[in-house]
């Protein structure tokens, strides 16, 4: 058979690559499935120290609006796609992401509440919100908004509008949520998020010279020691409360690196989805890297 070096190369390897991460895949699948299905449901008020499973209702701890839709939530998850074309090839592409994990609300049950803290959380939800926009749909003005906060230009060539898809995940007062994660102290992280906000509070005042001009009592153009303690006073006022009360956290045990999942689907729910798609990571994934196997054998040993 006469075929190309390079084709010799690419398509078996592709085939082997591909195929070889979908089976991964599939076993990452099947190992969730195992830990959700292993791991027994606890109550707030008994649970341990270390991996648990929650069932409960969403509660907010700060209001939060999610970026599109505008409703109340303690939980979003957002992201923008931009279509592109390029000769026969089109595709959706991300451009813009982001969530508010760190932002933490709390989980309640029959027995009491607990905090969470999403940071790199798994999030299994259903998305709440989807528009697309184009040439003749202008994006509604609230979303506009955020798009130039996010400096991002939603105007293509002639100041035609480009195709866009908006997409919000978000969780919200009240609803069903199901948790596994790990239980853990809460006193350190209590700490480093009133430092981290501090930190985030003083380098927007340095970076506004008004602001930093309401603070020069005697109008002399700098900042004294006594000015800037009265300024560190003024921000620590105007922050958010902390949360009260709350020993003990949830969330994803960064020196394990153990899981943190999140989701409004129940456990049953959940398991059905791994197993799914673990079952489709092992066929699919094993097509491909057989195929894969067989072109080499064909394009090399023939």
């Amino acid at each position: 058979m006469n075929v190309p070096l390079i084709h010799r190369i690419i398509f078996p390897t592709l085939s082997l690559g591909i195929g070889l991460g979908v089976y991964i895949a599939g076993f990452r699948s099947l190992a969730r499935k195992r830990l959700i299905e292993n791991t027994p449901a606890s109550k707030i008020r008994s649970m341990a120290m270390g991996l648990v499973e929650i069932h409960g209702t969403a509660v907010d701890w700060q209001a939060l609006r999610g970026p599109f839709t505008q409703a109340t939530c303690v939980y979003y998850k957002w992201q923008v796609e931009e279509y592109r074309q390029r000769g026969k090839n089109s595709e959706w592409v991300v451009v813009r992401h982001g969530d508010s994990s760190a932002a933490p609300f709390y989980l309640q049950d029959d027995t009491g509440k607990a905090l969470v803290r999403p940071n790199d959380a798994e999030v299994v939800i259903a998305h709440d919100f989807q528009l697309r926009t184009g040439l003749f749909s202008e994006i509604p003005a609230h979303i506009g908004d955020f798009l130039a906060a996010q400096n991002y230009d939603d105007r293509a060539f002639f100041g035609l509008n480009k195709t866009l898809r908006f997409t919000e995940w978000n969780l919200q007062p009240g609803m069903a949520v199901f948790l596994l994660g790990s239980c853990m102290s809460n006193s350190n992280q209590l700490l480093k998020d009133r430092r981290d906000r501090l930190q985030e509070a003083f380098r927007k005042i340095k970076d506004d010279p008004q602001a930093m001009a309401k603070f020069d009592a005697n109008q002399d153009g700098q900042i004294s020691a006594d000015e800037w303690e009265v300024a560190r006073q003024s921000i620590e006022k105007s922050l958010p409360p902390e949360p009260e009360g709350d020993d003990l956290y949830l969330g994803k045990d960064p020196q394990v690196g153990k899981t943190l999942l999140l989701s409004d689907k129940s456990e049953k729910g959940l398991v059905s989805r791994y197993f799914w798609q673990a079952l489709a990571g092992f066929i699919f994934g094993t097509a491909l890297t057989v195929v894969g196997a067989w072109l080499t054998f064909l394009f090399w040993f023939n």
